[in-house]
């Protein structure tokens, strides 16, 4: 399998048990339900500094042709421009390196203020006194906005659809540049968080904007990987966090599934009290929500990225690329453009293109019924087992075959020191 390119050790978030410190395979998870926090958070529109770069939220007013006198009104030092995104995982929120939003839908800026707007009239012609009376522009999707606003009435927030703002299509938005809603606790300087496109956002759900962590959901990875984004994960084995680049002192030592989320919202409390840039965190509140847990010790799993060894078993790299079908200057694609698994009845019949992939074959043998034909046949006892190999088989494009525990069978490879002249 490694002659043919379908051996590759990469890192990738798995799922990780910190009480037995190894990678899980689906099989070895329970699921369950269990209770969490939830948060409403706004990330921060980039605004010029030292760079000397033009300001992130008047480019976007004068992009929409809104007028000179809206775009004074919704621009620092007069108010601010955000993005609100709904989070059911706050401890991860350090770990974020996009926002991404829906292409199938248009978005809304809903202002947000400690004292009363008017829906017809612009806010005050002169800057407010303090920064806490700032007036906040917080862009949702236009599906979300309706429940959105009355969440921030339901808080005791003064906030309005204004109808002399249009709605913004989401090319628009992609040209935004985004600060971490903790940049003022972080000890480390930020990178700039851009906003992505991603067909998976459901825009009548949350506000229709997800915050993405590549490694710290299969989803975000999937993101990450088409985006080229920073795969980011400051966790150790024990599931806390790490001294890494970017994380304030404070959360050093954190269990982030234990103190993890009370920690990041005590931080965005804080934040939303004295940063310059307004109010950050909108809503707290809880939800019951699915949970994985280690079928041996039955504590908490979360994704975690570190180095494993993955099997390749639709043959997306080696094997595509090397087909004969296959033109020399084509490349293959990501792991994120694969198509959803066939089910096994599709692999009855055999075209030379089906014998591309490791699953192929499998599947080849497990519905064959001749013990002669084609190098004979997979038998499964009881039977029932058989549908369970071929459902785990379906739900996946790679298989991830290491593990961290001292007993079972190691994985003897040998790397080559000079691997260009191998």
């Amino acid at each position: 399998m490694h002659r043919r390119g379908l051996v590759e050790r990469r890192s990738r978030p798995t799922h990780w048990c910190s009480t037995c410190n190894t990678t899980l395979a689906s099989a070895e998870v329970e699921e369950g339900i269990r209770d969490g926090p939830t948060a409403y958070v706004s990330f921060p529109v980039y605004n010029h500094g030292d760079d000397g770069d033009d300001d992130d939220a008047l480019a976007l007013w004068r992009n929409i042709n809104v007028n000179y006198d809206v775009c004074a009104h919704l621009s620092p030092p007069w108010s601010t421009l955000s993005v609100l995104v709904y989070t059911a995982s706050p401890w991860s929120l350090p770990m974020n390196r996009a926002i991404a939003i829906s292409p199938a839908c248009t978005y809304t800026i809903i202002l947000a203020s400690s004292s009363p707007l008017s829906p017809s009239s612009l806010p005050s012609s002169s800057p407010p006194s303090s920064s806490s009376s700032l007036p906040s522009g917080l862009i949702v999707s236009t599906p979300s906005a309706p429940a959105v606003l009355q969440l921030l009435l339901n808080e005791g927030v003064h906030a309005i659809i204004p109808p002399y703002i249009p709605p913004l299509s989401p090319s628009q938005l992609s040209t935004l540049r985004l600060r971490s809603p903790l940049t003022t606790v972080l000890e480390a300087s930020q990178p700039i968080i851009p906003i992505v496109l991603h067909g998976g956002v459901y825009p009548d759900r949350g506000t229709g904007c997800l915050h993405v962590a590549p490694a710290c959901s299969q989803e975000d990875y999937t993101i990450g990987e088409k985006n080229a984004l920073e795969m980011f994960s400051p966790i150790d084995t024990s599931a806390c966090y790490t001294n890494g680049f970017g994380v304030p002192s404070f959360l050093v030592g954190q269990d982030v599934l234990g103190a993890g989320d009370d920690v990041i919202l005590s931080c965005l409390k804080s934040n939303s009290s004295s940063s310059v840039g307004g109010r950050v965190l909108w809503q707290v509140g809880a939800m019951s929500r699915p949970h994985l847990a280690c079928s041996r010790c039955k504590d908490h799993v979360l994704y975690r990225a570190t180095p494993q060894w993955f099997i390749d078993i639709r043959g997306s790299k080696g094997e595509r690329s090397s087909s004969p079908t296959s033109s020399s200057s084509s490349s293959s694609p990501p792991r994120s453009s694969f198509t959803p698994p066939l089910s096994s009845s599709s692999f009855s019949s055999s075209p030379s293109s089906q014998h591309s992939s490791l699953v192929n074959q499998v599947f080849q043998r497990v519905n064959n019924t001749n013990d002669e034909n084609d190098g004979g046949r997979v038998l499964f006892h009881p039977q029932k087992v058989k549908q369970r190999f071929v459902s785990t088989l379906e739900g996946r494009s790679e298989w991830c075959v290491s593990r961290q525990r001292v007993w079972g069978v190691p994985i003897p490879p040998l790397l080559c020191s000079s691997p260009s002249s191998c």
